[in-house]
């Protein structure tokens, strides 16, 4: 169950807050009622504590009086990303999962050329909410979907964002962010068949490669393992600091 809920319908002049159908059902499954205490966050650098005023189980609306605030900042401006290839969802929903619990603030899902399965955006963004909630964190991530690699490309072209695709050619880490001069960076890895002949020429011609060792790792496992250690090098582990006063 949730450390908080979540609430995009926040009233601050009248100091209330309303809660959707999926936060209705798990309050629900707690057995929650009116009078009851509860904390939750706009995921957008609030968190909100306050008292259950409402809750109807035929219509799933629920109100709260809010009583409280924490506001939060991110520690950095810099955007450090993850691109997630459509695969089995059972490796995506990992990956997703622990790179919202280590601080992602990007989560692109893309369909590659060998790509066999596709899960939809709306199912990604649930899942997204529900992590966020776990983990207590006031900022939801950006969540993107490209149909194809050109897409994604075109987008980090646009947004002033480095892609970087994992290789066995390519260069450390430490060497990649000297090359990127503070930038944003996404992190891509390739599905399960691995990228095609002719994504390959465009990863080449249009991002930057990034080498992991010689270990043949999982793309689940090869996100993961990069996202830590930018993380670590970009200074971006702490991710978010309140803000007091």
């Amino acid at each position: 169950m949730p450390n908080l809920f979540y609430s995009n319908l926040i009233d601050l002049k009248r100091m209330m807050a309303e809660f959707d159908e999926h936060e209705v059902k798990h309050m629900l499954v707690l057995r929650m009622k009116p009078g009851d205490f509860l904390r939750f966050t706009d995921g957008d650098g609030k968190i909100f504590s306050g008292v259950l005023t409402e809750i109807d189980r035929k219509k799933l609306t629920s109100k709260a009086k809010i009583q409280g605030i924490e506001s939060y900042r991110r520690r950095q401006e810099r955007s450090l990303g993850l691109c997630i290839p459509h695969s089995r969802w059972s490796r995506m929903k990992f990956a997703i999962e622990k790179s919202v619990e280590l601080g992602a603030d990007l989560l692109i899902t893309c369909r590659m050329d060998r790509s066999n399965f596709e899960v939809g955006e709306r199912k990604i963004k649930l899942f997204v909410r529900n992590v966020i909630k776990q983990c207590e964190t006031p900022f939801f991530p950006k969540v993107l979907n490209f149909n194809n690699l050109a897409e994604l490309l075109d987008w980090c072209d646009e947004n002033a964002t480095t892609l970087v695709h994992l290789s066995k050619d390519g260069v450390s880490p430490r060497k990649l962010l000297d090359s990127v001069n503070g930038g944003n960076v996404v992190l891509l890895a390739g599905p399960e068949g691995g990228f095609s002949f002719n994504e390959l020429q465009k990863l080449l011609e249009r991002s930057r490669g990034m080498n992991l060792g010689f270990r043949t790792l999982r793309f689940e496992t090869a996100l993961l393992t990069a996202l830590i250690i930018l993380s670590y090098e970009m200074n971006l582990l702490w991710g978010f600091e309140k803000i007091e006063g």
